[in-house]
């Protein structure tokens, strides 16, 4: 287990217990998350090393390794995949100002969104490290995915746009995968982020319960101002947030199952529908929110 020492965001060395989460996928054991006492952000102590954390996503519930269509969440999910995907695009399109150009995926999962953008002309490629997404990816997508950046070429100026899809959260080393993506990306290129936000209304609700602290795979667990502070630290300039609707709804059915309550779909909908609309008054309450940067 890797036990922080300093805090990623500011470096301070002093943290305080925030609460215990269990991981509610694999292992069913508790983990410390702690906060940082000087800017409040939060992280889990005491995680897996990067040899072993990957046995923690060893699930066949674990969706975005597998494309999971087994029941009405997983349904649920995929409807909203589908629509997210188009957004996405969209996203990419307006912030590079391009119909099509290159694009490196982060965190590639089960390789849809390499597909989507390969569909619509761009020269899209994709990184993922499990063995499972990728032979998924493959199989179900027709996407051959890199398993490490260290593959891609080294000189400045290979991508238009890169992305991290729930990906920056889940990473041992954040900082050096934006230093890599900094050099790989050209001039004005975009980087954009999404990531679970423990400021939204559902995270507030759920407390410990809440399906996207995610512990052990979740490692960080950024809200808006500390994920902004990091990434510009490493060369970019934010340019834009917006909401990930559809996660208002499904974090909270899973958090729902998560307290083992009776009719976790029907509850977790009705609740994140409220959730839903007190997103659109502040978007900080959004359950998840989308970062564009663009490199300076």
């Amino acid at each position: 287990m890797i036990t922080h020492r300093t805090c990623l965001i500011c470096m301070a060395d002093k943290f305080e217990p925030a609460f215990d989460c269990i991981d509610h996928l694999v292992s069913r054991r508790p983990f410390r998350v702690l906060r940082c006492s000087s800017c409040g952000f939060l992280f889990t102590q005491n995680i897996p090393e990067p040899g072993d954390i990957l046995s923690y996503y060893d699930s066949p519930d674990y969706i975005s390794h597998t494309g999971g269509k087994k029941g009405i969440s997983d349904l649920l999910y995929s409807l909203s995949r589908t629509i997210m995907l188009g957004k996405k695009a969209r996203t990419i399109k307006m912030f590079t100002g391009l119909k099509s150009g290159s694009l490196l995926d982060i965190g590639a999962g089960a390789g849809f969104f390499v597909r989507k953008m390969t569909g619509r002309g761009w020269k899209a490629e994709g990184v993922e490290l499990s063995d499972t997404a990728r032979r998924y990816a493959l199989m179900r997508n027709g996407v051959e995915l890199r398993e490490e950046l260290s593959g891609l070429p080294a000189d400045s100026g290979t991508f238009d746009a890169a992305t991290m899809w729930h990906v920056l959260e889940h990473l041992h080393q954040p900082d050096r995968y934006l230093d890599t993506v900094f050099n790989l990306l050209g001039s004005g290129g975009i980087l954009v982020i999404a990531a679970p936000n423990p400021q939204s209304a559902d995270a507030r609700h759920y407390g410990s319960s809440w399906a996207a602290f995610d512990v052990p795979r979740h490692l960080w667990h950024f809200d808006r101002s500390n994920l902004t502070r990091f990434v510009s630290e490493h060369g970019f300039r934010l340019v834009s947030v917006r909401r990930m609707p559809f996660d208002s709804f499904y974090i909270p059915v899973l958090s729902e199952r998560n307290r083992n309550k009776r009719f976790p779909m029907i509850a977790g909908l009705t609740k994140g529908c409220l959730f839903w609309l007190e997103s659109l008054v502040l978007k900080s309450r959004s359950s998840s929110l989308m970062y564009v940067f663009r490199k300076e």
